[in-house]
């Protein structure tokens, strides 16, 4: 889903900037133990568990429902460390971990809640959202089925599973099986947000719009929603109203990066650079990080020949991700205009290494062939 939670998108680079490039010739781990105690849990003052773990978890289902995720997550962090034994705090931990973007962390407590109880469906459903978001596609079908094997009629995971379908491109699978989980539980936020998924991978973005607001309908103060709602307009080029629904989510959640760049994303598509530096900027602000935003400002910088600020950024997003061969052929041409020309081959070569069919590369190597 590109930069809301799957792989992230490819730059798009002007072709004006191709034809230039041509002239010269993108802390939790449970294994065998226990997650380590939040700082708000440790301040806990328990008396007993079992007299203050049920607070803990109606106050989280309680943040979880108005959008307050980060606090939520907290609550449930608190349950699990009151009683380690809890499966319906891990459950709830698992989700609201997901919808933070920390599906690594998500799965370490999904994993726990079903070592706890094997047969908990709601476990196994928030499992594998956590599975699915984490890119692990197989994992995720597998779990949302087991799922349903135990409780045919969680909505929950029938919707994870038409979203998990849909990412391995099973299309007709996954749009039967949202279809279902809308007609299982119309009120049901989960099924209305994972058919317009579907519908959006679909192509069908006016369908997909409809899903969304649905969604947004009941669930009002869940950020996440407004990033999908946006992700379409922008793609449709519907500019005014994918901003509001971004800096809808920057609302609901200040300290989340992902409505800052997505609102810089607008801006770079209409080769307005400096508006998107600036949003660029306030998303690594918000979460230093975050990785996407690097990349995009190097380009904005690059298109606008600012080649020392390009080079800086473009490090930073190698260093992000080193294994990325576009990252380290932008940061090679940005280096070559800089007349760095052994530090910008080094890059090239590891550019091409990476990806021998990566025109970037290529023309960069040739490019500095000769040169001292």
């Amino acid at each position: 889903m590109g930069l809301r939670r799957k792989k992230r998108s490819r730059i798009v680079i002007p072709i004006f900037l191709i034809v230039m490039l041509g002239v010269v010739s993108g802390g939790v781990y449970f294994a065998m133990s226990l997650p380590v105690l939040t700082k708000q849990a440790q301040q806990v003052q328990v008396a007993s568990p079992a007299a203050t773990q049920t607070p803990y978890l109606a106050i989280g289902k309680e943040k979880m429902k108005s959008g307050q995720l980060k606090d939520a997550a907290k609550a449930f962090e608190a349950a699990t460390q009151l009683d380690p034994q809890n499966v319906d705090a891990f459950t709830q931990w698992t989700k609201v971990l997901t919808l933070l973007y920390q599906p690594s962390q998500a799965i370490s407590a999904g994993e726990w809640a079903v070592r706890l109880d094997p047969r908990n469906s709601m476990a196994l459903a928030n499992l594998a959202k956590a599975y699915d978001w984490n890119d692990e596609y197989d994992k995720a079908i597998e779990t949302a089925l087991k799922a349903l094997d135990i409780d045919p009629q969680n909505v929950a995971a029938t919707a994870y599973l038409a979203e998990a379908y849909a990412d391995k491109v099973l299309w007709e699978k996954a749009l039967s099986t949202a279809q279902k989980a809308v007609r299982m539980d119309d009120t049901s936020i989960e099924a209305h947000r994972n058919l317009g998924y579907v519908l959006e991978k679909q192509g069908a973005y006016d369908q997909a719009i409809k899903e969304y607001q649905r969604a947004i309908e009941l669930g009002p103060g869940l950020a996440y929603l407004y990033l999908d709602l946006g992700s379409v307009f922008r793609g449709q080029r519907h500019d005014e109203e994918a901003i509001a629904a971004f800096q809808k989510m920057s609302e609901l959640q200040p300290d989340q990066p992902r409505g800052y760049h997505s609102i810089g994303l607008v801006y770079y598509n209409q080769e307005n650079y400096p508006l998107a530096i600036d949003m660029f900027q306030r998303a690594l602000q918000a979460d230093p990080e975050y990785g996407p935003p690097l990349e995009y400002l190097g380009w904005s910088y690059y298109i606008q020949m600012d080649y020392q600020n390009a080079a800086d950024y473009f490090a930073k997003a190698v260093a992000v991700a080193p294994k990325d061969a576009e990252r380290q052929a932008a940061l090679g041409w940005s280096l070559y205009n800089l007349k760095q020309y052994a530090e910008a081959r080094t890059s090239f070569q590891k550019a091409f290494e990476l990806d021998p069919n990566l025109d970037l590369a290529k023309k960069g190597l040739a490019a500095t062939e000769g040169k001292p």
